[in-house]
């Protein structure tokens, strides 16, 4: 029996590399390193697993699922930016003297600790 799965989404990172977010029976994978083009069970390097077994469970699993790629992507929303650059101006940094790269810099280093 062929097991279901399909592409919700595939992006790539800042540096090029390539992410996906598949569905499955029981399953949102992020999948990291991501190459269509290959056979199934090989499209990925890696794959964060959010396994669900009721609708309600699918919602939460989801809502991590897109979570965890929009930060393995560098996506991040205002309020994310605006946290990250506060904690680093309160570690010390002159965040008013940096670039646009790093600052993009903290705040993945911020949500990625």
């Amino acid at each position: 029996m062929k097991e279901f799965h399909r592409e919700l989404l595939k992006l790539n990172n800042s540096e090029g590399k390539c992410f996906g977010l598949i569905e499955t029976s029981n399953n949102y994978i992020v999948a990291c390193d991501y190459d269509p083009s290959q056979r199934w069970r090989e499209q990925w390097g890696h794959g964060i697993y959010y396994s669900f077994l009721n609708e309600r469970e699918k919602i939460f699993a989801l809502e991590k699922a897109s979570h965890i790629l929009r930060r393995k992507a560098d996506i991040y929303t205002e309020d994310e930016r605006e946290e990250a650059l506060h904690n680093a101006k309160c570690g010390g940094v002159p965040v008013e003297s940096l670039s646009k790269e790093q600052i993009m810099y903290q705040v993945h280093d911020y949500w990625n600790e």
